[in-house]
């Protein structure tokens, strides 16, 4: 799926330069945030496709995560660094898993 959603005010993803998104992320968010709320807005299912692809990439970033906690050399009590680490990346992985619920719900409805 190409990351070429449109705003409606002529302006898209693909006009943001490759090296913006390599060093900053935050515009890719935006975009994205914006074009997301464009087919919950409108209802159109034709934009159902770009909620799908939401919800099976929380739920890969979901996959990884609990890989990555199963798989560390570290727990949450060793050190501060892990205690800030379980803490950061568990928050990240609380509000992912929330946005997914609320996509699924939407999609109920």
């Amino acid at each position: 799926m190409e990351d070429t959603y449109s705003l409606g005010l002529g302006y898209s993803f693909a006009d943001i330069p490759p090296q913006v998104l390599i060093e900053n992320p935050t515009p890719q968010m935006i975009v994205k945030g914006i074009a997301l709320l464009k087919p919950l807005h409108f209802k159109d299912p034709a934009h159902y496709d770009f909620l799908l692809d939401c919800v099976v990439r929380g739920f890969i970033f979901l996959f990884f995560q609990a890989c990555e906690y199963t798989q560390a050399m570290f727990s949450i009590s060793d050190s501060t660094y892990s205690g800030v680490f379980y803490s950061l990346t568990g928050l990240h992985g609380f509000h992912v898993l929330i946005g997914v619920l609320s996509l699924l719900f939407t999609f109920g409805y």
